[in-house]
């Protein structure tokens, strides 16, 4: 081939690649400008933003005259529950699994069990576990529900059924309370539903305990045993006794007690080798071998809320951050720790509605609600979309999965 015939290739080759990238980009603008907008929220249904924008990515009215209820998201996954709302649920119910990123529906079901399973323990204020993991989706009927349920998240279609007191979920694990066997804790496969191991929890004669699986990690999960849940004068029924459980095989590695701690409301969590948790006015970390203080983060002009200390724990997450919440002078705060030292890194009025390891949002008392980064407490974008979704002081529900936020009303029962 000449010099000049390979010119002359070369520029034919370069003119119908422009043509092509001409026609694609065409294309996307085409397909940019012809988008539809989001519909505008409906109160009852469900918005979803993006979360690292607050841009309005998509909407769904509510069901006839049922509530469209958040429960959890994950694996592209946004899971809702079409309800009736009233005083004692008893309207029929679905569960609804939606594409994250479209609001397409992929499945349904009529459930009876009224609830997704998204914490380690009923009482942690946050989802702290995976709605959807191992491929399953958990559904119950609340702290010893009766009835626990696996669903097949591709498909919706039940995998496995157990009939233990449902105590709560960890991304590879479910946990309850044996049904015939008192203080024996059960512990079963996520995906399977096959029982693992139990564990006879230690109880105190004369004293009706409880307990809970509050924190889990990758090797170990912490078992809280005492009658913590009722309260003689100023403090708890008993002492806490905190169980340290090898994850694999349920063999105890260690045992500590704590005075009062605060368990309802209030997230636990296992930092490298600690147990972070709210105990009245602070925030402790304590020596997951042996119980000993690692630091405590105490705060000052603290007021008591809903029966317990003022502090609570929301979550750990990336970057070495805590999360709490502080009712300082009766206001509420959001205030991140530093995960190594206890040591305040930020804070913000509010409360947190849903966390991961970048992304937080934040509902402040009066305003529009503020998606912020977990690490430095950077306001990313405000929003008042809430406000279309949710009646005034009506709790709203929230979701994290694809990167997108979704965001409804809750029912509350009192």
């Amino acid at each position: 081939m000449t010099h000049g015939r390979a010119r002359s290739w070369i520029g034919l080759r370069l003119s119908a690649l422009l043509m092509v990238v001409a026609v694609v980009l065409a294309a996307c603008s085409s397909s940019a400008a012809t988008a539809p907008r989001p519909a505008r929220p409906k109160r009852g249904g469900l918005a979803t933003l993006a979360a690292r924008t607050g841009r309005l990515v998509w909407t769904r009215g509510p069901s006839g005259e049922l509530v469209t209820r958040v429960e959890g998201g994950g694996s592209g996954l946004v899971l809702t529950i079409d309800d009736a709302c009233d005083e004692h649920q008893t309207g029929a119910a679905r569960l609804v699994a939606l594409d994250a990123r479209s609001g397409a529906r992929r499945w349904s079901r009529g459930v009876t069990e009224r609830g997704v399973a998204t914490s380690t323990e009923i009482w942690s204020g946050v989802a702290n576990a995976p709605a959807v993991a191992g491929g399953i989706v958990v559904t119950t009927n609340g702290r010893f529900g009766d009835e626990t349920i696996g669903l097949s998240a591709r498909t919706g279609k039940q995998v496995w059924v157990a009939g233990d007191r449902f105590l709560g979920v960890s991304a590879r694990q479910v946990f309850a309370a044996s049904a015939t066997a008192p203080g024996v804790l059960v512990v079963r496969d996520r995906r399977s539903g096959r029982q693992l191991w139990v564990f006879q929890v230690a109880s105190t004669p004369g004293v009706p305990d409880a307990f809970d699986v509050v924190a889990v990690d990758h090797n170990r999960l912490v078992v809280a045993s005492g009658d913590y849940l009722s309260r003689s004068g100023a403090g708890p029924g008993s002492i806490t006794t905190f169980h340290v459980l090898e994850a694999r095989t349920g063999r105890e590695l260690s045992s500590f007690t704590s005075p009062d701690p605060t368990i309802t409301h209030s997230s636990f969590v296992i930092s490298g080798d600690a147990l972070v948790y709210a105990e009245g006015p602070a925030v402790v970390a304590r020596d997951l071998s042996d119980g000993a203080v690692r630091w405590t983060q105490r705060f000052s002009d603290v007021s008591p809320w809903l029966g317990e200390g003022g502090v609570f724990l929301r979550s750990a997450n990336g970057g070495g951050v805590l999360l709490s919440e502080v009712v300082l002078n009766n206001v509420q705060q959001v205030v991140a720790l530093d995960a190594r030292t206890g040591a305040q890194r930020w804070s913000k009025p509010g409360t947190v509605g849903i966390t991961d390891a970048t992304f937080t949002v934040i509902q402040p008392t009066r305003g529009p609600l503020l998606g912020v980064a977990t690490r430095s407490g950077r306001t990313l974008w405000h929003t008042s979309v809430a406000a279309a979704v949710a009646k005034p002081y009506d709790m709203v529900g929230y979701a994290l999965a694809d990167g997108r936020l979704t965001l409804s009303a809750v029912c509350f029962d009192g």
